[in-house]
């Protein structure tokens, strides 16, 4: 587990909890119009990564996976950004993405999480955070691997969130929380 260069990092969590903080960590390297793409089959973790995210941005309201509405919408807390999540799973392509509205929601602010951006990527920005997820049940039922990109221009986004990784398997061998 660690960086694979200095965009990208992979890092294995062995629970939802593990799973939720790392989303709380990258919420903290998130800026506001950052659109976050998520890809992974289902049961792969990307709603238990996005209550980490919305958790970490302060969002009000819990967070739940909009498949049947593609979209839901939480509003900033006191001192966070509010959140945009939107489910592609249902849609056939990225025009009728783009139909409801993905154009105008980026460009209200705050940060937007797509799952199942695979079914929508040529409607997403170039510079948008990538993240894969998996399962790993080899290993044990609740491991999941987070495969983690961020664009150009953010090596220290993606240094400072390594450390955090880092630091979680530090804390996991040693039997201690992060």
């Amino acid at each position: 587990m660690g960086p694979e260069s200095a965009l990208a990092l992979t890092v294995d969590t062995f629970s939802r909890e593990e799973t939720v903080d790392f989303g709380v960590a990258l919420a903290g390297r998130l800026r506001e119009g950052d659109v976050v793409e998520m890809d992974g089959d289902l049961g792969a973790g990307k709603t238990a990564l996005t209550e980490g995210i919305a958790c970490g941005l302060a969002v009000r309201g819990a967070v739940s996976s909009p498949t049947f509405t593609l979209l839901i919408d939480h509003a900033a807390g006191p001192c966070g950004l509010p959140l945009h999540h939107f489910d592609a799973y249902r849609l056939q392509d990225a025009d009728e993405f783009l139909h409801l509205g993905f154009d105008e929601i980026v460009g209200s602010g705050g940060v937007t999480v797509v799952e199942w951006a695979g079914r929508v990527r040529s409607a997403l920005p170039s510079e948008a955070v990538r993240i894969v997820a998996s399962r790993r049940d080899e290993l044990g039922e609740d491991v999941r691997r987070l495969d983690v990109a961020f664009p150009q221009g953010r090596e220290d986004d993606a240094a400072a969130l390594a450390r955090f990784v880092d630091t979680m398997a530090r804390g996991r061998e040693e039997g201690t929380p992060c």
